[in-house]
């Protein structure tokens, strides 16, 4: 009897608690189940299986039919220094998860960052087979765009995935110039554009050193930032390095990205 009086008495608060704070969409205040959005804006992911369709086993890029996933595509096959790229939406794709993205880097939404940070939380962890040896870094915006945008999107993001998956998050990187925003008019080659811009911050050598390494982003288009941070970490010793982003734009798709300045790379 005192189990049914009990759980009867747990009903009854979550009812009670739902009606007096219920769960708000973060990006209209609508009516939500729970912290990942309303029926429009509801993030819908397999933490397993990150973004659908057949992938490179690299650097996860769409391959066209009939290419099984896994398989290397043209560009990770020619050139082979891109390092492993992983993500948990298609930014093209998946509209929902753009309007969050978008709202967060360009929105002045950087609360954002707890339902992000949670929802690639889950990603990293099905991913990650040692997280207690793992560091979680977020690739620097310029000083410039931090003060533009008041915050450092993806260093936020970071901070928001380690405090959610129990793993140390530090700031070993620091953009060290200004760059074009990735694919604008007049900019050089998205590799040239961010050669350099990249480097360590000496004081967390020790931080990095022999660590399985985590570069997060808000979205990954061509691996090009992701390259030039890795080279950042050249004189470093370390036991992997990968790119876990919130969604992957494949620039050899059909169509433009949506929205001003979409993705990390595309505008810092």
């Amino acid at each position: 009897m005192s189990d049914s009086w009990s759980c009867a008495a747990g009903a009854f608060l979550r009812a009670l608690l739902d009606a007096v704070f219920p769960n708000l969409c973060p990006l209209c205040r609508g009516a939500a189940e729970d912290g990942f959005g309303c029926a429009r804006h509801r993030l819908i992911f397999d933490a397993q299986k990150g973004p659908g369709g057949a992938r490179c086993g690299r650097c996860s890029c769409t391959l066209p039919e009939p290419i099984p996933a896994g398989t290397l595509c043209a560009s990770c096959r020619l050139h082979g220094s891109t390092p492993p790229i992983r993500a948990l939406f298609d930014y093209h794709c998946d509209r929902a998860s753009r309007e969050w993205i978008l709202a967060f880097k360009h929105r002045a939404r950087p609360d954002l960052k707890e339902p992000l940070g949670e929802a690639l939380a889950r990603r990293f962890l099905a991913l990650e087979e040692e997280p207690g040896r793992a560091v979680l870094l977020g690739l620097p915006a310029h000083p410039l765009r931090r003060f533009e945008r008041g915050y450092d999107q993806a260093r936020l993001l970071a901070e928001s995935v380690g405090k959610s998956a129990g793993v140390r998050s530090v700031p070993a990187l620091r953009r060290t110039r200004w760059t074009y925003p990735q694919g604008a008019p007049g900019s050089r080659s998205r590799e040239a554009n961010v050669r350099g811009a990249f480097r360590l911050v000496e004081r967390y050598r020790s931080a990095v050193a022999d660590a399985r390494v985590w570069l997060i982003d808000d979205v990954v288009v061509s691996g090009a930032s992701a390259q030039a941070c890795r080279e950042a970490l050249r004189g470093v010793p370390l036991q992997s390095f990968t790119v876990l982003a919130l969604a992957r734009a494949d620039r050899r798709r059909p169509g433009r990205l949506t929205g001003a300045g979409s993705g990390a790379e595309m505008n810092g």
